[in-house]
């Protein structure tokens, strides 16, 4: 929010017919898609909301987190202490235009060049859209609908997540139902969203006055008149995500991550909401969103969590409509960290333990050959990642035939965050047949990991039966 200023795994490959191998590819740049489900380390689901550019200036390695945002789409972010960085594409209720969605949104081709140069990244829609980016439900969709499918085009890794709402209450929930149900009606069909995003206030909802104002279209009398002394009410901010993820469930989303991109304390101190107020909300919250789980709407592939990462407002805004305020981890003058930011380090520092996180993205096979007997020779190539902060060791991977034992491969070493292949050879193979093959990392678990339960994968192969024999053509020069 504040008012008035600016505001990761891949799925198998199952192949069906024959490929060429690639070479094994080294270490991922922000490249693989975010899973937001086994994060390693626990510190990597914190993150930081960043008021504008300039974040290199700041020694952020003192908070252990793994990601931030700047209320913006930048072509190259920087990665300060390995942090990721989520795109956030400002819109607005008008357009289209004919190189962009909409007067705000940035233009067709710097989205195209900012998505190539960096694959694999998440992307937010809209901040606010129920408030700053104000924008009916129905123009939402069709904004929502142009980027995802633009998106999707240049870079199949990426994720889309939905702009955040000021805070998941009743009558921006009726908000988020407009959008859907907008969505259906112009495509359709659900609309596919691969991350959930919120912010997570407690603010005054009302037509006039201060606070987050009433998203557009819909019903005045869903609004909750929250006091300014019920900013910090942790029970309220958590009733808002255990609300949105119910949300979620009941719409068919329960398999999807939920996000905050931006929560924390915008009250000034004048307000009463000095440093040991605002540090106790942090910890509170924290407490709270590193251990909330619900066995029916929380996420599965993250223990039932209720929420996968969240960003703390702010890094370095150390104002709040022109009053003093003790939310920056950062002073934006001095570039020190503050007692708020000295407190954050604190709660992650044990959390930071490196560990690998070891699963395989693919298993494919080369082009089969002739060999005795009519029957076929083939290579088999696992791409295994590393999506943990720490490297594994003298990696095994095991590969099966049909359930049988097929090869086994050694990985000298996996680095945080690369990738690398093993490979088997298999013989004897019947042409135009169709094998089940799987390949399983760490079989033995020999390795320490932050999630074994995600190490094995498998794909069937069909073994073609004819080759054609082209000539080579030269042109003489």
């Amino acid at each position: 929010m504040p008012p008035s200023r600016l505001k990761s795994g891949l799925l198998g490959l199952l192949l069906l017919a024959s490929l060429s191998l690639s070479s094994p590819t080294g270490a991922l740049s922000h490249g693989e898609p975010w899973s937001w489900a086994g994060v390693c380390p626990e510190s990597d689901r914190f993150g930081v909301a960043v008021a504008g550019a300039g974040i290199e200036a700041y020694d952020v390695g003192q908070l252990h987190a793994g990601w931030y945002h700047s209320f913006a789409v930048l072509a190259s972010p920087a990665h300060p202490a390995g942090l990721g960085y989520v795109q956030t594409v400002r819109i607005s209720d008008d357009g289209p235009f004919v190189d962009r969605a909409c007067s705000a949104c940035p233009t067709w081709n710097m989205v195209q060049a900012i998505a190539l140069a960096n694959p694999g990244s998440l992307w937010a829609v809209g901040n606010e859209p129920d408030r700053q980016d104000y924008t009916q439900a129905g123009r939402y969709a069709e904004i929502y609908h142009a980027f995802y499918g633009f998106l999707k085009a240049v870079d199949p890794t990426c994720q889309i997540a939905i702009g955040g709402v000021v805070q998941p209450t009743p009558i921006r929930m009726q908000y988020l139902d407009m959008i859907l149900n907008a969505y259906h009606v112009r495509y359709g069909g659900a609309m596919p969203v691969d991350v959930w995003n919120v912010h997570n206030y407690v603010v005054r909802e009302g037509e006039t006055g201060w606070g987050g104002g009433i998203p557009p279209g819909t019903d005045p009398a869903l609004a909750i008149e929250y006091g300014i002394q019920d900013h910090d009410n942790v029970n309220a901010w958590a009733w808002h995500l255990r609300l949105m993820r119910q949300w979620m469930q009941l719409r068919g989303y329960r398999d999807r991550p939920l996000i905050i991109t931006e929560y924390g304390i915008l009250m000034p101190e004048e307000y009463g909401y000095d440093y040991d107020r605002v540090r106790q909300f942090l910890v509170t919250t924290s407490n709270w969103l590193t251990s909330a789980t619900d066995p029916n709407t929380g996420y599965p592939a993250d223990g039932n969590r209720l929420v996968q990462g969240w960003a703390w407002y702010s890094l370095n805004d150390p104002a709040f409509e022109g009053f003093t305020s003790r939310n920056h981890l950062f002073d934006p003058e001095t570039l020190s960290i503050t007692p708020l930011g000295l407190a954050y380090a604190a709660y992650t520092a044990p959390l930071t333990t490196p560990s690998a996180d070891l699963h395989p993205t693919a298993l494919l096979h080369g082009a089969s050959s002739p060999g005795s007997g009519g029957l076929l020779a083939t290579t088999v190539v696992a791409r295994i990642y590393n999506d943990g902060s720490g490297s594994a060791d003298t990696v095994e991977i095991h590969f099966e035939r049909d359930g049988t034992p097929a090869g086994d491969a050694t990985i000298a070493t996996i680095g945080a965050y690369e990738v690398q292949e093993a490979s088997v050879v298999w013989t004897g193979l019947v042409p135009g047949q169709t094998y089940q093959a799987a390949v399983t990392v760490d079989p033995y678990h020999q390795i320490d990991e932050c999630d074994s339960t995600n190490n094995s994968l498998s794909a069937s192969f069909l073994l073609g039966d004819q080759w054609s024999y082209l000539p080579l053509i030269q042109k003489k020069r």
